[in-house]
Parts: structure tokens; C-alpha cells; sequence
């Protein structure tokens, strides 16, 4: 009797198939985790600006947020790191507004939750750049955290999830981007993990 290889067409198919559909039930979930997370733990209901919503998690959390812009490595649109005092949230000078946005609640989300970050093999920015980027920052942390990039870890699963559920539902398009209409239809086709 001969064992499952799964290298026929058939058998790979078949593991794609349900990969795919474990992938499609682990994003359900944390969407719907994000959800109650919004309205339990931080207690929006409404929308707020993104200026509004940083600040509204921050007195939640009871720490100052700073969140600013700085050319970053095409790998990176953002980034967050404890400071002494407050926290950061760094998102790419040159990354369009949608991305800058949605990058921001990311990393909003790792700060609210303080999620550990992993050790990755692949380092897209040196000591030497953090230190020009961030002086004052031990350069290990923050290339720590620069190098997240893996969504099928669960906490980048739930951070997307996150600044999914709050970009659609919570965050307040400004007037020239709602006459505009851009923001909001490409919101229209978005949706944790797409």
C-alpha cells in the first residue's frame, strides 16, 4: 500500500483547497476579534479622524502617540517603537494616503495590544539607518520590529484585521476625500487579508 505523498494534482488541490479555506475561517475570526476589541476594550462606535483615533487610543492606553512620516525602505510603509516616554508610529513619507492610513491602525494596533515581535532572517534597513532614522533607539528593537512582515502569524493577521475593521467603519475621510471619492471606493472592495 503505497502513503500520501500529496504530490499528485489531485492531493494538492485538495491541501490548497482547505488551506485556503483555513485561511478564509482564521480571517473571519479575527475580524470578527476586531470588531468586539473596537467596541469593548476601546469603546468606538463612531468615526473619528486618524489624528482623533491615535489620540483616543493613547489616553486609553495612558501614553503618548506620535505619529509622523519619514522615508522608509520599500519593504517598510511603517513601523512602531516604545520610547521612554511616549510611543511612535513611523509610516513612509512616500507611500500614498490609503496606505499611510491603514498603516498607521496597524501599527496602532500592535501598540494597543503590545504584541512581541519575532526575529527575522531577512533585515531590510541596518543599525547604521535606524540610527539616522530614530537617533537614541537601540538599533536591535527596532530592527526587530522593521522586519515583521509575515501575515500568516497571527498577530499580523489580527493587526490587519484590525485596521481593516477600523478604516472601514471607524476612520473619518476628510471633505477633499470624500468629494473625491477615491478613498472610499477603494475601500469598497477591501477586506481583512485581501
Amino acid at each position: 500500500m503505497k502513503a500520501k505523498t500529496g504530490n499528485s494534482p489531485e492531493e494538492r488541490a485538495s491541501i490548497s483547497f482547505w488551506d485556503s479555506v483555513r485561511e478564509q475561517i482564521s480571517i473571519l475570526l479575527a475580524t470578527r476579534a476586531a470588531v468586539r476589541l473596537i467596541r469593548r476594550e476601546i469603546g468606538l462606535s463612531g468615526s473619528l479622524s486618524l489624528q482623533a483615533l491615535v489620540d483616543h487610543i493613547a489616553t486609553k492606553r495612558g501614553r503618548l502617540i506620535t505619529l509622523t512620516e519619514a522615508p522608509l525602505p520599500p519593504q517598510v510603509s511603517a513601523f512602531c517603537v516604545k520610547g521612554r516616554d511616549r510611543d511612535y508610529i513611523v509610516v513612509d513619507a512616500g507611500a500614498s494616503e490609503l496606505t499611510r492610513a491603514h498603516s498607521s491602525l496597524h501599527e496602532l494596533f500592535h501598540l494597543w495590544q503590545e504584541h512581541p515581535t519575532e526575529h527575522s532572517a531577512h533585515q531590510s534597513m541596518t543599525p547604521e539607518v535606524v540610527q539616522r532614522l530614530l537617533p537614541g533607539l537601540k538599533p536591535g528593537p527596532v530592527l526587530q520590529i522593521l522586519t515583521r512582515s509575515n501575515y500568516h502569524d497571527e498577530h499580523e493577521r489580527e493587526a490587519e484585521a484590525f485596521a481593516t475593521v477600523m478604516f472601514a467603519r471607524h476612520l473619518q475621510l476628510t471633505k477633499d476625500q470624500q468629494q473625491t471619492g477615491l478613498v472610499t471606493s477603494a475601500l469598497s472592495h477591501w477586506r481583512s487579508g485581501v
